[in-house]
């Protein structure tokens, strides 16, 4: 295993501000976007043939390498989907409160159960995050949050300006019924890797798995023990799950 030696890719968002453009919304430009939500589609794809869910899609926990690509990390909210139980019963569901708020899906948070399509909920998220520097359904209080992401289709809204391509992709991913979520269908991942989104940015995944695709930052590293560009500070744990009075939930 390699080190990434990058740091995490929520630092060069919101850090080293000098690393990558930011376009008027507040966020990355489109291409700089499309190139690390790529990574983060193959990724998931990828887990997902394996029959694993991964739960935890932040950009804290996408490590940038030596040549500016992106790895996942932390593993420690994954779980098989399907998965059989100590009794033997084989569920095609997890019923897990787990990840971090901001990135959970609806099924999620109101514990009907969820499968692999709770990622392609997070996928939506961390584009609309790297499009305008910050998440939707963003809140200082943790309960509305989730008021927010269970009532998405009222209070998903986006800046003037965004690409309509974005907008798309974003509004299919963040589908509040998972079996009709892109990713979720018949189609999986390659419905997402076809989008509009992708295709006119001209993204070829056949190349980006060669490493053939020119990353937008690749970090000045001096050595394979140069640590510069990762943080020193202890890792912070992920906020701890809802707790409070579910009952607010009762309308949705």
């Amino acid at each position: 295993m390699h080190a990434r030696q990058g740091g995490e890719l929520w630092s060069l968002l919101y850090e080293n501000t000098t690393a990558l453009p930011i376009s008027a919304l507040g966020g990355i430009t489109m291409p700089h976007a499309v190139f690390y939500s790529s990574i983060v589609t193959c990724a998931l794809g990828d887990l997902h043939q394996r029959g694993i869910a991964y739960r935890d899609l932040k950009p804290e926990n996408l490590l940038v390498d030596a040549q500016g690509y992106i790895k996942l990390c932390d593993f420690g909210f994954s779980t098989p989907i399907p998965f059989t139980r100590h009794d033997g019963e084989v569920l095609d569901k997890s019923f897990t409160l787990c990840g971090t708020p901001e990135y959970l899906a609806p099924e999620l948070v109101l514990g009907k159960g969820h499968t692999t399509a709770v990622d392609y909920w997070a996928l939506g998220v961390l584009i609309y995050e790297l499009l305008v520097g910050g998440t939707p359904f963003e809140d200082e209080q943790q309960p509305k949050i989730f008021e927010n992401i269970v009532s998405s289709q009222r209070n998903l809204q986006f800046p003037k300006g965004l690409d309509p391509h974005a907008k798309s992709l974003v509004r299919k991913l963040l589908h509040a019924n998972p079996t009709l979520r892109l990713g979720a269908l018949k189609g999986g991942v390659e419905d997402i890797k076809c989008h509009r989104f992708f295709v006119s940015n001209n993204l070829d995944f056949e190349a980006l798995m060669r490493y053939g695709v020119p990353a937008p930052y690749v970090p000045s590293v001096q050595s394979p023990l140069d640590t510069t560009h990762v943080s020193q500070e202890d890792e912070e744990e992920s906020p701890p799950p809802f707790k409070g009075d579910a009952s607010i939930f009762a309308r949705f």
